[in-house]
């Protein structure tokens, strides 16, 4: 490959990688069937003075957020579930030639 060649996967990854890094919330959004609710809660928050009824949406929001990955988890493939479920990253070694 050379260097003006782009791995198209490599690409995506960075541009969700800016983009997260622009707007930490949007990794909150992100395989989470609630994720409209979130962003609801997110602009509710952003507008609203009282404290204590900010800590009490970001009490709703958290508890969503838990919900709605694990919702989401529950509907991914097999193969996702497995990969979740041994929470390891294998390297690829290549061997001679």
């Amino acid at each position: 490959m050379s260097r003006r060649e782009i791995d198209v996967g490599q690409f995506i990854e960075l541009l969700g990688s800016l983009w997260a890094s622009k707007n930490p919330r949007i990794q909150d959004y992100a395989c989470n069937l609630y994720a409209d609710k979130l962003a609801t809660l997110d602009l509710l928050m952003d507008e609203i003075d009282d404290e204590e009824l900010k800590e009490d949406l970001k009490l709703i929001r958290n508890m969503l957020k838990v919900k709605g990955e694990a919702l989401w988890i529950m509907q991914s493939d097999v193969l996702t579930n497995l990969a979740i479920k041994t929470g390891r990253r294998t390297r690829v070694v290549k061997v001679g030639r």
